[in-house]
């Protein structure tokens, strides 16, 4: 059995409602995802982003990525921690 390890996940956003020159029309969310794998990490977190998405059409998700949380210098105190196939609130998850 693989043990599980901390990801960072961060996904893109683009607000439709806003003018591209806005400061906001693209902002990042980033979350750490603890999984077997960097594939597992990804696709959970593309789940949550797509479910924030429906319920927040005018957030069009662009894209996302995905590396060893371990690789980064990073204050995790402020992330917030989700576990591969937990389903977290967006509240939760802070977006």
């Amino acid at each position: 059995m693989t043990e599980n390890r901390q990801w960072l996940y961060c996904a893109w956003f683009q607000n439709s409602l806003l003018d591209p020159n806005d400061q906001d029309y693209q902002w990042p969310a980033c979350i750490l995802v603890e999984s077997e794998d960097a594939i597992k990490a990804l696709s959970w977190g593309d789940h949550l982003v797509r479910r924030y998405s429906i319920v927040n059409p005018n957030e069009l998700f662009i894209k996302s990525n995905i590396e060893p949380a371990d690789l980064n210098v990073i204050n995790d105190d402020y992330l917030p921690k989700i576990i591969y196939g937990q389903e977290a609130t967006d509240k939760e998850i802070g977006w």
